[in-house]
């Protein structure tokens, strides 16, 4: 199973990196970046990371924050609470079923 991409405030001042590892997500991707580089380049540099670690490096992409965030929640016998976010052209919408105490005890996104 791949190992998380996380961000840990005393580790690489915070910055993301490969869980458990030494390996800073700018490491990976300023070597993928260079010319010529391949993805054999890329194992054999980093071998310690798996195919899918790699890939996820790779691919990284900064989160930001939504320009627009919509939060509503129905109460009644089965409380949910709707979650709409995103920017123009790209939204995300979050379902979350709740408990009596208002903890989510399954969730749906699309």
């Amino acid at each position: 199973m791949p190992r998380s991409i996380v961000c840990i405030p005393e580790k690489f001042g915070g910055g993301p990196h490969i869980e458990g590892t030494d390996r800073t997500i700018a490491e990976v991707q300023t070597f993928w970046g260079q010319p010529g580089v391949h993805a054999d380049q890329l194992r054999q540099r980093f071998p310690e990371l798996s195919e899918a670690e790699i890939g996820a490096a790779v691919a990284w992409v900064e989160p930001k924050d939504p320009t627009y965030l919509f939060v509503a929640e129905g109460l009644g016998p089965s409380p949910q609470r709707f979650t709409i976010c995103g920017d123009t052209g790209d939204w995300a919408v979050l379902i979350e079923n709740l408990d009596a105490d208002g903890v989510v005890r399954s969730s749906q996104d699309y």
